[in-house]
């Protein structure tokens, strides 16, 4: 009898498993065509923005140019949200100035802006359903 809760339980969940969504973030702003864009996507705020904590990170579409690249994602319906970084000399890290401050661009998913500092998870926010969804975001320099 566990055997057929399991079978069954499982067969429900084939069709959600399978019906990811497409997120398509169109970046612009970016300063120069050197390096590349790095994006993580979160699902919660106690990860948000952690080193390590990204879910997923995302396939940069081609070289940029003329200051814009697209970023997609494959996700699960859900809520999520992105921070993304202009890796402009490749080192795969973000470099910031003796205060903390980037000195690479950066940004948010929704352009969410904090007061003072990072900005919230609720602001940077953002729905998956089934299907495809785009957005733009403008880094910060």
């Amino acid at each position: 009898m566990k055997k057929l809760i399991m079978i069954f339980t499982l067969l429900l969940l084939v069709p959600w498993l399978l019906s990811a969504g497409t997120v398509t973030f169109l970046i612009k702003g970016i300063r120069s065509e050197k390096g590349k864009i790095i994006l993580g996507i979160y699902d919660s705020e106690d990860s948000f923005l952690k080193r390590g904590k990204a879910i997923s990170k995302c396939l940069q579409q081609g070289p940029i140019a003329n200051g814009q690249v697209r970023v997609t994602c494959s996700l699960f319906p859900g809520t999520y949200a992105a921070g993304m970084f202009h890796d402009e000399n490749d080192n795969d890290d973000i470099d910031v100035n003796f205060l903390g401050i980037p000195k690479e661009g950066y940004g948010f998913s929704n352009n969410a802006k904090g007061i003072v500092g990072l900005p919230d998870y609720k602001d940077a926010a953002f729905t998956v359903h089934t299907g495809d969804l785009q957005m733009e975001v403008t880094l910060k320099y």
